[in-house]
C-alpha cells in the first residue's frame, strides 16, 4: 500500500494570500467587494454600467445598458483598473470585459420579493427626505436620494402604521 505525501508547505503566492486575506478581513466575496467599490467609486455608472462576474483569473465582466457605454468604458479601462487597485487592494483585476445586457440580473438584491404596496409618498417623507438630501450637490444624485429615501421612509410608515414593525 503505498502512502501519498501532501505537501504541507505555507503558500508563498503573495496574489493568493492577499486574496484570502480580503476575504476574511470583510467577509464578502471578491464580486461582492467589487460591487461595493464600483457603487462607491463610481455613483455616476450604476444606471449603466455594473460588474456581472469576475473570474479567478482577474477578468472583471461589467454589463453596460447598450454598447455606446461599453465602448466608452472599455476606453477607460486602464482608468478603471488604476482605480479599483487603489481602492480595493484585495482585489487582484487585470482585465475589464464590457458586455452588453441587463443590468437588472446583476444589481444588488435584498429587496423584499414580490411588489411593494407603497402607492403614495406621505408628506411628512417628503418633507424629511428633501432635508436630508439637501447637501447634495449634484442635482440628479440629489432628486435620485431625496426619491429613494422619501419611499423607504413612507414605506416604514406604512409597515409602522400596519403593525408590522416597531418604532425605530
Amino acid at each position: 500500500m503505498s502512502q501519498h505525501r501532501r505537501d504541507l508547505r505555507p503558500v508563498a503566492d503573495a496574489a493568493v494570500l492577499r486574496k484570502i486575506a480580503g476575504r476574511r478581513a470583510t467577509g464578502k466575496e471578491p464580486i461582492e467587494q467589487l460591487r461595493d467599490h464600483w457603487a462607491v467609486t463610481f455613483p455616476r455608472l450604476v444606471d449603466h454600467a455594473w460588474p456581472e462576474r469576475l473570474s479567478r483569473a482577474g477578468v472583471a465582466t461589467i454589463a453596460c445598458t447598450d454598447a455606446g457605454w461599453a465602448q466608452e468604458l472599455s476606453a477607460e479601462s486602464d482608468a478603471i483598473i488604476a482605480s479599483i487597485a487603489k481602492g480595493a487592494k484585495a482585489l487582484e483585476i487585470r482585465q475589464l470585459r464590457f458586455v452588453v445586457g441587463s443590468l437588472s440580473a446583476s444589481l444588488p438584491t435584498g429587496a423584499p420579493e414580490g411588489p411593494i404596496e407603497l402607492t403614495r409618498i406621505s408628506p411628512s417623507a417628503a418633507t424629511a427626505a428633501r432635508m436630508a438630501s439637501a447637501n447634495v450637490a449634484d442635482p440628479a444624485l440629489r432628486a435620485r436620494l431625496e426619491r429613494l429615501v422619501a419611499l423607504a421612509l413612507s414605506l416604514r410608515d406604512q409597515r409602522q402604521h400596519a403593525g408590522d414593525v416597531g418604532p425605530d
